[in-house]
């Protein structure tokens, strides 16, 4: 399938707006946590660089394009959320909740599938990998300019993050 770019950016879009209705969803059913989506901007914009605790990312690889899909939290949201989540109070990562992060984007990232596969996104399967450690920063994997998300919640707040090479080259 050959797009224009312009084709591509609506996809974009188109998938980070699936994204963003996702997240929300999830976070809902999975931990009955209510979130609110902030105003997106593009990471680099006015300096800001997000620092957090927890991070989990998933590759892209879809008919339109191909990139990363971020999940981030600081430490006291995302044991907040894992409390919620398991039904156990956590003050501290233990090893039950060590892959809770990749967990919660595995099923966003399920829920994105189903949506957009139905519209000849074409995505492909990917293992979420996560990353934790004290105010760690995720850095941009792509060129291109990356969208972030940011969200509040009854646990505090997070970010999603996306990044994208419209051509579909890693």
């Amino acid at each position: 399938m050959v797009i224009s770019s312009g084709e591509a950016r609506q996809r974009v879009l188109e998938f980070l707006n699936v994204t963003i209705e996702a997240v929300a969803y999830t976070l809902q059913i999975s931990t009955n946590t209510k979130t609110t989506a902030g105003k997106s901007y593009i990471r680099g914009k006015d300096g800001e660089k997000p620092q957090v605790d927890v991070a989990a990312t998933v590759g892209l690889i879809t008919a339109p394009f191909a990139g990363a899909l971020i999940i981030a939290f600081p430490m006291k949201t995302y044991l907040g959320l894992m409390s919620r989540m398991l039904g156990n109070e956590y003050k501290e990562i233990v090893p039950e909740i060590n892959d809770g992060a990749a967990e919660l984007l595995n099923i966003i990232f399920g829920q994105v599938k189903i949506s957009l596969n139905q519209k000849g996104f074409e995505i492909k399967q990917a293992i979420p990998t996560v990353v934790q450690g004290k105010n760690i920063q995720v850095l941009q994997s792509s060129v291109e300019p990356a969208v972030i998300v940011p969200y509040t919640s009854e646990a505090g707040d997070f970010y999603i993050e996306l990044t994208t090479n419209p051509e579909g080259k890693s």
